[in-house]
């Protein structure tokens, strides 16, 4: 029995010792990492070993994961621009065509948009996105393409679209005074 509680100690006594001491990690005086059970001897130039513990620095996951969350923002910001432009857009070729429209009871008969209606279209929408042009040759090509949708191009002269086309080449100019004098003839003769 003296046996067998001598035993049950002396296993108490070794189950606790490794727990109970504490590693230390030091670095040598040749700059290896060291690992001891006492404490670490001050080094000459008294600096101490700065450990950093894990899961305190991003991960690269983490990072690109903000860098991916980053650019999906700017992404839906640019795309939430776009659709507030066309929303303007469509809003002030609405407002435009219903000014002309009249009180009308029956509504009309759209216009049937020929292949080079649509070609003109596209070439007037390339000038209203182009970074080259003005505000008034952008707003005389929203003008044109608001009359080709509506059918009032068909209906004009040749002479018309002659005088028409003098008048936007005369917004290509340099001249602020004298562009804006421009569009508000286009505007007055062909809207």
């Amino acid at each position: 029995m003296k046996r067998a509680r001598l035993w049950i100690a002396l296993a108490a006594v070794f189950a606790c010792g490794p727990a109970a001491a504490q590693m230390y990690k030091c670095k040598g005086p040749d700059g290896k990492i060291v690992y001891s059970d006492t404490k670490c001897e001050a080094s000459h130039t008294g600096d101490a070993l700065k450990v950093t513990p894990m899961g305190t620095t991003k991960s690269d996951r983490e990072k690109a994961m903000e860098a991916a969350t980053a650019e999906k923002a700017d992404a839906d910001k640019k795309a939430a621009e776009k659709a507030a432009e066309r929303k303007a857009l469509a809003k002030e070729v609405a407002e435009e065509m219903r000014g002309q429209g009249g009180g009308a009871s029956a509504p009309p008969t759209p216009y049937q948009l020929t292949s080079a209606d649509r070609e003109r279209i596209r070439e007037l929408e390339m000038t209203t996105n182009s970074m080259g042009a003005n505000s008034e040759q952008k707003a005389a090509a929203r003008i044109q393409i608001a009359r080709i949708k509506r059918g009032d191009e068909a209906k004009m002269s040749a002479s018309d679209r002659a005088a028409r086309d003098s008048l936007v080449t005369d917004l290509s100019t340099t001249d602020q005074p004298k562009r804006e004098r421009t569009l508000r003839e286009i505007q007055s003769k062909y809207y």
